[in-house]
């Protein structure tokens, strides 16, 4: 009696397909929330430093360079995930191309909104100027 190996004809749905690796489904998810957090804690960390150590000018420039920092990081994100859901057109009806299309559309929206959120904090600094009205 000899044993047959089983074989798959479709994509188990715990699997995704090689094209898209895992990394490139969760950076885009994880890192547009993370730049926003770093951008706001630092804003609140040199925010006060406004009335105490630093210059106005100073918070501004520092506040202005992680803004921007914060931004670039979301669009790294917003474009990771975009070029994933590009290629995210696989064979209709396996579960983990399903799966590989929503999480790079989450991502899209994750990406996308903290996108908003990061420039709108980075507008802070330049219409408040008073000591304490950057924190």
């Amino acid at each position: 009696m000899t044993e047959h190996p089983v074989t798959r004809s479709a994509v188990s749905s715990f699997d995704h397909p090689s094209e898209v690796p895992e990394r490139r489904l969760w950076f885009p998810i994880l890192v547009a929330p993370a730049a926003w957090i770093a951008q706001g804690g630092l804003g609140w960390f040199f925010g006060y430093r406004v009335c105490t150590s630093m210059s106005i000018v100073t918070v501004r420039s520092v506040l202005g360079v992680i803004s921007v920092l914060a931004v670039a990081t979301t669009l790294a994100g917003l474009f990771t995930a975009w070029r994933s859901w590009q290629q995210s057109d696989g064979p209709a009806g396996v579960d983990a191309w399903d799966r590989v299309a929503f999480m790079s559309l989450a991502g899209v929206v994750v990406s996308a909104s903290f996108l908003l959120g990061s420039i709108w904090a980075g507008l802070t600094p330049v219409f408040l100027g008073s000591c304490g009205g950057m924190r």
